[in-house]
């Protein structure tokens, strides 16, 4: 019974407890949507040359109940000022652009290997900001 609970009972727990301790899960190889990588998006900063222009961030990747990666586009404005979001240059942008906010935040699931909000595929995310008044 010692030789038991010593040698044996720890290799035959080691899969309850990995179930119990790992709190992030690890894509799975060839799931198509587990293959995107945050680098397929172009985050677009602020620049000087765009007036109103406002970093674009994002949440770090994680697998959602369906098995698939998501991540969420942000824009995050100054205080007293609304933003607005657009993707891949100038092609609009979310409906979380409504009402005007100062954080505007927008879902991206992962696809085929490719980043989606709703049914268009993002390449690049863009804000800018506007004050309230």
């Amino acid at each position: 019974m010692r030789l038991f609970f010593r040698y044996l009972f720890p290799l035959f727990s080691l899969p309850f407890l990995d179930g119990c301790i790992r709190t992030v899960p690890t894509p799975t190889p060839g799931n198509p949507c587990q293959q995107c990588t945050v680098g397929q998006v172009t985050f677009t900063p602020a620049s000087p040359d765009r007036l109103g222009s406002i970093d674009a961030t994002h949440t770090n990747p994680t697998i959602g109940g369906d098995g698939c990666l998501h991540m969420v586009a942000e824009c995050i404005g100054d205080e007293g000022f609304t933003s607005f979001m657009q993707f891949n240059i100038n092609q609009g942008g979310p409906v979380e652009n409504n009402p005007a906010k100062r954080v505007v935040e927008a879902p991206l699931d992962c696809r085929n290997g490719q980043w989606f909000y709703m049914n268009r595929q993002v390449n690049e995310v863009n804000c800018q900001e506007a004050g309230n008044g």
